[in-house]
């Protein structure tokens, strides 16, 4: 994506600070492809990257902060999922095309720019939790009884087809 590409080739070595807004179009972006968290359905982050650039190689220092739109993992109403995330990445000028190193990326000795926007949403990913959920007593009160009336409990009735089964200890 152009508005979270960073020019670096006619940057003098040293420290250099860059803001950016990630919102509805960001996401949008992501929803639709392959790296597509589908549970994300929004957000307002900002994000600060202090880039230090080196004869070698650029160190990325990300400060990413504000929340996602995610649906509730019990009432399946909208969460505003706070995220604070301070990340770092090492880009080593190479022409090598090697992805194993978790913190590090390679960067083509004739590039000029780099598009920063799968690593901040995958950033963005790595900070939500598998389940999410509203505070307790939060979450709707018509999905939790409805809920509550389609809990399956022990006392209730088996199906017979299942019940031999519980013989087989």
């Amino acid at each position: 994506m152009k508005a979270y590409e960073v020019k670096f080739s006619g940057l003098k070595n040293g420290i250099h600070s860059f803001e950016f807004e990630i919102g509805k179009a960001f996401f949008n972006h992501f929803n639709n492809g392959e790296l597509a968290n589908h549970d994300v359905e929004g957000g307002e982050l900002n994000l600060t990257l202090q880039m230090e650039k080196k004869e070698t190689m650029l160190l990325l220092d990300f400060a990413l902060a504000g929340k996602v739109f995610l649906p509730c993992s019990v009432c399946n109403d909208r969460l505003d999922w706070e995220i604070e995330s301070t990340p770092r990445i090492v880009g080593k000028f190479s022409n090598e095309e090697l992805w194993h190193e978790d913190d590090v990326i390679h960067i083509g000795s004739h590039e000029h720019k780099i598009d920063l926007s799968e690593l901040i949403y995958q950033f963005i990913c790595l900070e939500i939790p598998m389940r999410v959920a509203h505070d307790e007593g939060k979450c709707n009160s018509k999905v939790l009884e409805e809920l509550e009336k389609r809990r399956i409990t022990e006392s209730d009735e088996a199906d017979p087809r299942w019940a031999a089964l519980k013989n087989l200890k």
